[in-house]
């Protein structure tokens, strides 16, 4: 092959494997602020993230952490997530988090005409009390306490760690009508345990929604990996989701 031939080849191939950056993907995050979107995404029930994904900075502790407000889409509903978090820090890589009791939530529909999430949409939505239980839970105002973090990778595209033909294998023993589509992963702890979340879905209707513990080898925890969500813990999922993990050994910190 002629070398101006090569050369052409090389371009060809360089620009085909790039194309994947330039392609337009609804689930990959951007902007400023990805460290409390990610911390989000991976604390929110049915959160993969969304380009249009908002969060908003409320308040920064003596020690740096941070309060915020998020407003965001969830796969388990045709309403949105409006949540407060706090993280403890971050760096370039990871954000820290206290695991289970970093967020509080809510069901929340997005009205058509409103702009960008506000300090004043969260006010209105959560009360003085509820922020203040949050920030209780999160040592707001006191030293920081790194043998407690949950640590999280910033990622801008949410990761799956299971291929889908593996695990057909799980959700078909979790319920017959769910398919690949009804199936996120959730979160991975610091020992390899993924969490997803599975929710029958058919003709526009929302069906029973499960929590699904996988170990590392891909195989679901016996006899308390899976549990099904009532209707009032997917509005509700914290005290449900605790649980869960408590009971099939979740690493923490």
């Amino acid at each position: 092959m002629k070398k101006a031939n090569l050369l052409m080849v090389v371009l060809m191939v360089l620009l085909l494997s790039s194309c994947k950056y330039l392609i337009f993907s609804p689930t990959r995050y951007s902007g400023d602020n990805l460290h409390l979107l990610v911390a989000s995404r991976e604390s929110l029930l049915g959160v993969s993230g969304h380009y249009e994904d908002e969060v908003v900075l409320i308040e920064i502790d003596p020690y740096g952490r941070v309060l915020y407000g998020f407003l965001g889409k969830t796969f388990m509903s045709d309403d949105e997530i409006m949540a407060v978090g706090i993280i403890q820090t971050f760096d370039d890589h990871e954000v820290f988090y206290y695991d289970g009791v970093n967020m509080i939530s809510k069901t929340f529909s997005k009205p058509k005409d409103m702009e960008l999430l506000s300090i004043s949409d969260i006010q209105s939505s959560f009360s003085v009390d509820d922020i203040g239980t949050l920030k209780a839970a999160n040592d707001w105002g006191l030293p920081l306490n790194p043998e407690y973090y949950f640590s999280t990778r910033i990622e801008k595209i949410k990761p799956i760690p299971i291929k889908p033909v593996a695990l057909s294998k799980v959700y078909s023993t979790v319920s017959s009508t769910l398919t690949s589509n009804d199936c996120l992963f959730f979160v991975k702890d610091g020992n390899g345990l993924m969490l997803y979340v599975m929710q029958e879905y058919d003709d526009g209707v929302y069906g029973d929604a499960f929590l699904v513990m996988i170990n590392k080898n891909g195989e679901t925890i016996p006899n308390t990996g899976i549990y099904k969500l009532t209707a009032e813990q997917v509005e509700n999922p914290w005290e449900a989701l605790y649980q869960f993990k408590v009971n099939n050994g979740w690493a923490f910190h």
